[in-house]
């Protein structure tokens, strides 16, 4: 079966279960051949670009024939351009919901205007339990069921084994991710369920929006224990920098969570992608609420609590 992916995320798990060879549409900002240092850096824009996979006799990617681009969000109204050229026998989409009115009238006008009859595979993200079935979902399309099961089991595990570890120090603790500084928004969906699944509570419910916004005088009224920053598609030393724009919010100092120093800070792509929240931000996630020091249970620097960003200001 050759694929072609709207996301980044059903990439990578049609990567770990063997099947990379057979992807002949992805999105520009994924590379097949990507590792650790690389995977911070991927540039996953509102507009995705999705390309014909040619191999040279490098077995890498030739990404000069761009093929079709869509927005990010599939409920959109999308322009498939050139789809059939990619000659794939089946589409994987993502989608926040099957059935909503939008995927129907998408799918609609990808059967009646670009004329693709191939197969179209639909994959929903809004929790972690959806994004863990499209895994077994992927690996039962493509003959892979048993490994799909270990890569599922084993998060299932990783996740339980963070929540039974450090239960007593996350238990209740009210928690706020944030999207983006300015203007100021947090995460929802797969962001949220994490934080329930580790028995924190999310100070903002939004199990059907990919972020919300929310003004300052919301956030100091609801008085989140801790506050994680992680803007999206920003690097830590990015991440960092909002700092600068944080402490000359109105009244800042006066935050319990700043005056305890329980604000931390993170790259942002170990978030916004549905199948990296689970595997990496949930590791974070949990080294934050729980008051870790970078280095416990995460890689060495791999985020900063407010007190060393203060204390480093002058560099950032």
């Amino acid at each position: 079966m050759k694929i072609a992916a709207t996301e980044n995320y059903l990439c990578r798990i049609i990567k770990a279960l063997g099947y990379e060879s057979n992807l002949v549409g992805i999105p520009e900002s994924f590379e097949v051949q990507n590792n650790e240092e690389n995977e911070d850096q991927i540039d996953n824009q509102n507009e995705i670009q999705i390309i014909a996979q040619n191999r040279n006799s490098d077995n890498k990617l030739n990404k000069h024939n761009k093929l079709l681009s869509l927005p990010l969000s599939i409920e959109n109204n999308i322009l498939f351009n050139n789809l059939n050229k990619t000659n794939c026998d089946a589409l994987f989409m993502a989608v926040k919901e099957k059935n909503s009115k939008e995927v129907k009238e998408s799918i609609s006008y990808i059967r009646s205007i670009i004329n693709f009859e191939k197969d179209i595979y639909l994959f929903e993200y809004n929790s972690v339990k959806k994004i863990l079935d499209s895994i077994n979902e992927i690996g039962e399309l493509l003959g892979r069921k048993s490994q799909a099961l270990q890569i599922v089991k084993r998060n299932e595990g990783q996740l339980k084994s963070l929540t039974d570890g450090f239960y007593e120090r996350i238990k209740n603790k009210r928690v706020l991710v944030l999207k983006s500084i300015e203007p100021l928004e947090c995460y929802g969906m797969w962001v949220n369920d994490l934080i329930s699944n580790v028995c924190a509570k999310n100070v903002i419910t939004e199990p059907n929006n990919i972020g919300k916004e929310i003004s300052w005088d919301e956030i100091r009224e609801l008085n989140p224990h801790t506050i994680i920053v992680a803007p999206k598609n920003c690097t830590l030393d990015e991440s960092l920098k909002t700092f600068k724009i944080l402490e000359k919010l109105p009244m800042w100092d006066e935050l319990p969570a700043v005056i305890r120093t329980e604000v931390y800070f993170c790259n942002g792509f170990s978030f916004q992608d549905p199948l990296r929240a689970i595997t990496e931000g949930s590791i974070y996630l949990v080294s934050c609420i729980a008051g870790l020091n970078p280095g416990d249970i995460t890689k060495r620097d791999s985020y900063r609590r407010l007190r060393w960003v203060e204390l480093m200001r002058h560099k950032l």
